[in-house]
């Protein structure tokens, strides 16, 4: 009897345990479960962001997450020098483009077509200061504009060349909130530049293409903070290197700013690249109209020449035929006629008064 109630005992605890056992892997298991279900049913609540605010959050992160922080150094030194440009008296102000300080007096250039009306800046602090049109470069396609009081410290400008394959940092500001908006940005090839462009631009960039029109006139900064370039079309990838920009600022201290040269010869050009048997790629710009009365129809200069040199320099791809004709007044243009074997060379006088 003793040994049926003891072998009854034993049978009752290995029960027991067997079912405590499978109760608590039940639980684990619920337990997980009903974690994973709360996840999805409650997630956590996310406050919605304004348009502008979600572009920064997005861009700002995936730009500055580097080892060594240096992307995110840049940007905040260039930053400095960035703009929102809006409409001054404006209730709901919102960015009608992007302008960065490149002069100590408070010099600001943007690429962008602006309103005839009064406008404003504002900074990095989200400070606003008046700004007056200076006047603008339709040669190549920018406006400036200056501070009536304050100043921001400037961004340097790149003085060298930029190679196609760089890389480069996209800055400018968000449509609504006008803080910080950045996106990295391929220089991919040097082209001609389309229809779309300013009429006197002998090249200009190509890129990475972007979307967001809020991003034209941005700022296009080197691996060193310099201002290498200004987009001048975001979703075309167009944008207009240091180099012209610094041409541009060279008319504009000389008092030329809205003078097109080309103009004061009375010739307009269309550039192209041509192919020679003897000499290769070249680059040629050819006369598609003349003025009467100017010192290119008085000089003998026709519809179709195609001009190869200036005061006996030679055009080339990369030198700016604008620039040659600023450096010293048009004495001498050489060109190619179809029906004529050799160049010719013809005398410029000045303009007639």
């Amino acid at each position: 009897m003793m040994n049926d109630q003891t072998e009854a005992n034993k049978s009752v605890v290995r029960v027991s345990l067997l079912w405590l056992l499978l109760g608590a892997a039940l639980m684990v298991l619920l337990g997980m479960g009903g974690g994973v279900l709360v996840n999805l049913i409650w997630s956590p609540t996310v406050l919605p962001l304004t348009e502008g605010q979600e572009l920064i959050t997005t861009t700002v992160q995936e730009v500055t997450i580097s080892p060594n922080k240096a992307v995110a150094e840049i940007v905040d030194k260039a930053d400095k020098s960035i703009v929102g440009i809006t409409v001054k008296d404006a209730t709901n102000k919102t960015l009608l483009a992007n302008g960065v300080v490149v002069t100590n007096d408070g010099l600001v250039v943007t690429s962008a077509s602006l309103p005839k009306v009064d406008l404003t800046a504002i900074d990095y602090l989200g400070m606003e200061a008046p700004l007056s049109v200076v006047g603008s470069d339709e040669l190549y396609g920018l406006t400036y504009l200056k501070f009536e009081e304050g100043v921001v410290g400037p961004l340097d400008v790149r003085k060298e060349g930029v190679s196609a394959g760089s890389e480069l940092l996209l800055l400018g500001r968000a449509k609504l909130t006008f803080l910080p908006q950045v996106e990295k940005w391929g220089l991919k090839e040097w082209i001609l530049p389309p229809e779309i462009s300013p009429r006197g631009m002998q090249r200009i960039w190509r890129g990475t293409m972007l979307n967001d029109p809020t991003l034209t006139s941005g700022a296009l900064i080197d691996d060193e903070g310099r201002l290498a370039g200004l987009l001048m079309n975001g979703p075309a990838g167009l944008a207009i290197s240091a180099e012209d920009l610094l041409i541009s600022m060279q008319r504009l201290s000389q008092g030329k700013r809205e003078t097109d040269p080309l103009r004061d010869l009375g010739i307009k050009l269309h550039f192209n690249l041509q192919t020679s048997s003897t000499d290769g790629r070249q680059f040629t710009p050819q006369i598609t109209s003349v003025e009467e009365d100017t010192p290119a129809a008085l000089a003998g200069l026709k519809v179709q020449d195609v001009i190869v040199g200036i005061n006996g320099n030679k055009l080339s791809w990369d030198k700016s035929l604008v620039s040659q004709i600023m450096e010293q007044p048009v004495r001498e243009v050489t060109v190619k006629r179809s029906n004529r074997a050799e160049d010719i060379v013809l005398t410029i006088n000045a303009k007639p008064q």
